[in-house]
């Protein structure tokens, strides 16, 4: 399940050749749920189609067989989903990886660089 990154409108679009790729790359089936942008739905309304959205995808897939991907804004309701999980207390397994990615974390220079592998022990 890839969820696009933006919160305004159309935002979604530029990230399609992305999740494509990650359907290539891994072999797996890529869902890709276009959610309203952060302008027009609120952000609950939004993880709650997200969480039913999953429940479709867990139910013909079955536990252990589903990824989140989320960029940006996707990753903020990625990380949504699973409070929702928890939160709900329902038997809903969680998904197997749950793949982050900010375009706000990208080292811009050599010393911020250093200090990402550092922090990382590379």
């Amino acid at each position: 399940m890839f969820l696009h990154g933006g919160g305004d409108r159309d935002t979604w679009k530029p990230e399609v050749p992305s999740a494509r790729t990650y359907a290539d790359r891994s072999g797996m089936t890529v869902f890709y749920p276009i959610h309203a942008p952060m302008t027009e739905a609120s952000i609950a309304a939004t993880a709650d189609y997200l969480h039913l959205v999953y429940q479709q995808i867990l139910s013909g897939y079955g536990p252990g067989r589903v990824a989140v991907v989320g960029g940006s804004y996707g990753g903020f309701l990625a990380v949504q989903l699973i409070t929702w999980i928890n939160r709900n207390q329902q038997c809903i397994a969680m998904p197997s990886l749950v793949v982050l990615n900010s375009p706000f974390a990208f080292p811009e220079t050599q010393e911020e660089m250093h200090l990402l592998r550092q922090a990382n022990g590379v």
